[in-house]
């Protein structure tokens, strides 16, 4: 937490003697939300605290412009300019304290926002595997003799090694020490098929003798959908499964992204004019095919600022996590939110990379 405050100092020390700092922001600023809990918790990169949340959107709204899903539409339809300091709030995945936790705070200040959703787990019992499977290694247990360790390598037998030398490790780590290596463990999967990673947890809980659990409550369902779409709440597609768009064959790609927008229009009554990338995997076939399918703009993961809809399709986004507003003694910081939203520290990450492939190219 001390690293985090120091370089966040410096980020300010940056901020205050550039030019960003005296100049109004131009073009349009994407913030990517995914969870906000009733607490803080560091070990989830998806997850801001209520309190945080509440101050940050209170920010927003005194200081900026804050989109609707409609305005943003009528934007690129019409081609008119981007109004100054505009912010647009999105979600993704649409997991439940979305309505519980999210939705009151935005509704009492009267924020718009866009929440992407994956129809295949609305109303279901299912969760995303990332979810299924953070969940299982964080409580399964060190397997505490050799034999029980052969019968798990047995189980897993035929899979990479680097996978299983992977789980190995978080398996090895007392239970403190098992999130950064989980999250770690899931950014290396996410390259493999839906089906081998379902397969993979069958025979996790299949090693030491779990029940696969079967119920979860942690996604949205279709009742409090139409309510927030009543109150100034808007939904886009983040596909069906929440597949890796470029995971998958294209007839795929065109399921996922037709069908998708069908059942929220139908479950909404209002039209779905934006995507979202899962995992912000996409390519140029995936943007032709969202094209054709009537989307009028899709979200990526890139960070930065939009300073023109000139590529609809490829909108930047920042990722807002829980340390982006914390300053001193771990508070609510204005300035430090506001140095977060300049870019600065994405500025001076690609002006980084830059003179470092420069220097490799001497």
């Amino acid at each position: 937490m001390m690293m985090h405050i120091l370089k966040k100092a410096a980020f300010l020390s940056l901020f205050e003697i550039s030019s960003i700092g005296g100049r109004e922001q131009k073009g349009l600023l994407v913030l990517t939300y995914h969870r906000i809990s009733t607490h803080s918790d560091f070990d989830d990169p998806l997850k801001v605290s209520l309190k945080s949340f509440e101050r940050q959107i209170s920010y927003l709204k005194e200081n900026c412009h804050i989109l609707s899903g409609e305005e943003l539409a009528d934007i690129i339809k019409s081609r008119r300019s981007i109004p100054k300091k505009s912010v647009f709030i999105t979600f993704d995945d649409g997991w439940s304290d979305n309505y519980t936790n999210a939705f009151p705070i935005l509704k009492q200040n009267e924020v718009p926002a866009i929440i992407f959703i994956s129809t295949d787990y609305i109303d279901t019992s299912r969760t995303f595997w990332h979810e299924e499977l953070a969940d299982l290694l964080k409580k399964m247990p060190l397997p505490d003799s050799s034999q029980e360790r052969q019968a798990l390598q047995s189980i897993l037998k035929g899979r990479p090694s680097e996978l299983l030398q992977r789980i190995d490790r978080v398996l090895i780590s007392p239970m403190p020490a098992r999130m950064p290596l989980i999250n770690d463990l899931i950014s290396y999967l996410k390259a493999f098929q839906l089906e081998e990673i379902d397969d993979l947890i069958r025979d996790l809980n299949s090693a030491f003798g779990h029940e696969r659990r079967e119920k979860y409550s942690d996604l949205l369902s279709w009742r409090q959908i139409a309510e927030m779409s009543e109150n100034n709440i808007s939904f886009g597609s983040h596909t069906k499964s929440h597949s890796l768009l470029t995971n998958i064959p294209g007839e795929k790609v065109r399921e996922e992204l037709k069908e998708s927008k069908k059942i929220i229009e139908e479950k909404t009554g209002r039209p779905v004019n934006f995507i979202a990338y899962p995992n912000g995997n996409f390519d140029s076939s995936i943007i032709k095919t969202a094209e054709e399918e009537g989307y009028l703009a899709g979200f990526t993961c890139v960070p930065g600022t939009n300073i023109s809809y000139e590529r609809p399709f490829e909108l930047k986004r920042k990722n807002v996590l829980e340390e982006c507003s914390m300053g001193l003694g771990g508070k609510f910081s204005e300035l430090f939110f506001k140095v977060e939203l300049s870019g600065i520290r994405e500025n001076v990450r690609e002006w980084l990379r830059k003179e470092k492939a420069m220097n490799k190219g001497h």
